[in-house]
C-alpha cells in the first residue's frame, strides 16, 4: 500500500501492469519453389518468435510456427501452392515463469510463392 505524505493525501493498494516484449520487423520476405524464407530483426531479451502466414489478408485459415530460440532470425517455408500469394507477420514473445507474453504483429508483407 502505497499512501501519501505531507500535503499528498490519499492511498493506493496494489499496482499491476504488463509490459509486453518490443514488436519486430521483416528484413526480408523472398519467394522460393513452393515457399518462402522470412528474415526479421533481432530483438534483445526475448524467448522466441511466432511466424503466420495464409492465403487471406484476415488470416483466417493461418499456419502459426514458432521459432523458440531467439537467436534465429530467418525461417523458411516450404510445401506451399505454386503461384498463390500468401501474407506474413511475426511478433515476438518472452515466457516468465509458466506465463507467456506477445509483442504486436508486425507490418503484413505479401510474397507469390514459386
Amino acid at each position: 500500500t502505497i499512501i501519501g505524505m505531507g500535503s499528498y493525501t490519499g492511498s493506493q493498494k496494489v499496482i499491476t501492469f504488463k509490459i509486453d516484449p518490443k514488436a519486430t520487423e521483416f528484413s526480408k520476405v523472398t519467394a522460393k519453389s513452393k515457399g518462402f524464407t522470412a528474415k526479421w530483426k533481432k530483438i534483445a531479451g526475448v524467448t522466441g518468435y511466432q511466424l503466420q502466414y495464409s492465403l487471406k489478408k484476415t488470416f483466417a485459415g493461418k499456419k502459426t510456427l514458432t521459432v523458440k530460440k531467439a537467436a534465429t532470425i530467418s525461417k523458411a517455408v516450404s510445401g506451399l501452392k505454386k503461384g498463390k500469394t500468401y501474407y506474413v507477420r511475426i511478433r515476438a514473445y518472452q515466457t516468465v515463469g509458466k506465463k507467456t507474453y506477445y509483442s504486436a504483429w508486425s507490418k503484413t508483407k505479401t510474397v507469390k510463392a514459386k
